[in-house]
C-alpha cells in the first residue's frame, strides 16, 4: 500500500471496498490447466528482469516447464555480471490472462549500493495482455525495498 493510501486510513477516511482491492495486486480465482494451455507452458522459454540486459533479449535466461509428479515444474535462471535471478516451483492453475506460479524468486545484485538477496516466496500471478509475447509477474513491487522488478516469461520460439 502506498503512502497516500496509508494517510488517508491514518486520517479515518473510510476507503470503498473496490478501492481497497486494487491497493495490492491479488491473485485471482483459477480453474485447472486445460490441455491448449498446458501445452503453450510446456517447455523452454527465455527469462528476464529488466535490470539484468535491459530489454536485450541476447542476455535473457532460461525457464524450463514440464510435468513432474502431476504439476507442471518451473525452473529458470538469468545471469549477469554480479546479478542473477532464479525462479523455481510450479503453476498451479490456469487464469484467464496468464497462470497462477507458486514457489520462489530470487532476485541478487552483488554490486553496488542495496545488493544482496532478495526473495519472493508463495503464490504469484503471471499475466500476457494485449500483443505481448510475454507472462509478467504482477508482484512487482520488491519486498526488499523501494525498487519494481518486471520478471518476465516469454512464449516459446521468441
Amino acid at each position: 500500500m502506498n503512502g497516500f493510501y496509508r494517510s488517508l486510513i491514518a486520517l479515518g477516511l473510510a476507503l470503498s471496498p473496490l478501492t481497497a482491492l486494487a491497493l495490492e495486486p491479488a491473485v485471482p480465482a483459477s480453474r485447472p490447466l486445460d490441455a491448449y494451455a498446458r501445452q503453450q507452458l510446456l517447455g523452454e522459454h527465455k527469462l528476464s528482469v529488466q535490470w539484468i540486459g535491459w530489454d536485450d533479449l541476447e542476455k535473457a535466461g532460461t525457464v524450463r516447464i514440464d510435468p513432474a509428479d502431476g504439476v507442471l515444474s518451473v525452473m529458470g535462471t538469468q545471469l549477469g555480471e554480479d546479478k542473477r535471478l532464479d525462479i523455481a516451483g510450479h503453476i498451479t492453475a490456469l487464469v484467464e490472462d496468464g497462470f497462477v506460479f507458486e514457489g520462489a524468486i530470487t532476485l541478487q545484485d552483488m554490486d553496488g549500493p542495496g545488493s544482496g538477496t532478495c526473495v519472493r516466496s508463495g503464490r504469484m500471478h503471471f499475466t500476457t495482455r494485449g500483443i505481448r509475447q510475454y507472462w509478467r509477474l504482477q508482484q512487482m513491487d520488491s519486498p526488499c525495498g523501494s525498487g519494481t522488478d518486471y520478471v518476465d516469461i516469454y512464449f516459446s520460439g521468441i
